[in-house]
């Protein structure tokens, strides 16, 4: 232990090495601080080559502020954020000046064994109905469909609630679209299924085609 320190300047205390700050620890092997009650604790340090703050117990670690947890990653890595504020909780700055994408939001299923119809994410809007349940009012989801190398396809599906029961709204897959309430478009076509008929609109073959009650009714260029 090495005190230090000049007049006018604060005092200082090293560990390991002459303190050129208030607090200056340095050690070879396990380098860090360690706080513990016995039971928690909590490290400041380095491993692996790089800098490291946590827990080696089997507890979570808080980032609080004005007296309240902000946030959590518990012991298996999920993270929480909480807040209070009602303006932007959330955000990520980019200052370069270029023409790159930035910044960027990546959610990355790292699978050691990808498969066809893997979820690769999800984001939800979650809240509460009026008897205090937790409910996913909208959701949207990512789904690999193909992961054949060259052939990749993939889903994204658009989920909401109707009549207490989470619906499929709306499917984007492999370059097609596809609607809840039956609608449909695919490769230029785009047809509406209803229950008394069906209304197709085709751009390619340049033709809208009406059916009712079993009757049916083409319109074509250059004549109906």
């Amino acid at each position: 232990i090495t005190e230090g320190g000049s007049a006018g300047d604060p005092a200082r205390l090293g560990i390991g090495v002459s303190p050129t700050y208030v607090l200056d620890v340095s050690t070879t092997g396990n380098n860090g601080i360690r706080t513990s009650n016995g039971t928690d604790q909590l490290d400041l340090g380095s491993t692996g080559g790089a800098a490291a703050v946590g827990t080696l117990s089997n507890n979570s670690l808080n980032i609080i502020t004005n007296g309240s947890p902000r946030v959590t990653v518990d012991n298996a890595g999920a993270v929480t954020f909480a807040s209070d504020d009602v303006s932007d909780q959330f955000v990520i700055t980019n200052a370069d000046a270029g023409a790159s994408s930035a910044p960027d939001l990546v959610l990355y299923r790292n699978s050691a064994s990808p498969a066809d119809s893997d979820a690769l994410g999800m984001v939800q809007f979650r809240g509460e109905n009026d008897d205090d349940s937790l409910i996913n009012y909208s959701s949207i989801l990512s789904t690999v469909t193909d992961v054949s190398d060259g052939n990749e396809d993939s889903k994204l599906e658009f989920k909401t609630y109707k009549a207490g029961s989470e619906t499929t709204t709306l499917t984007l897959e492999s370059g097609d679209v596809t609607a809840a309430g039956n609608v449909t478009q695919a490769a230029g076509v785009f047809t509406k299924t209803g229950t008394n008929g069906n209304f197709t609109i085709d751009a390619a073959g340049q033709t809208i085609d009406l059916s009712r009650n079993g009757a049916n009714y083409l319109f074509a260029n250059g004549g109906a």
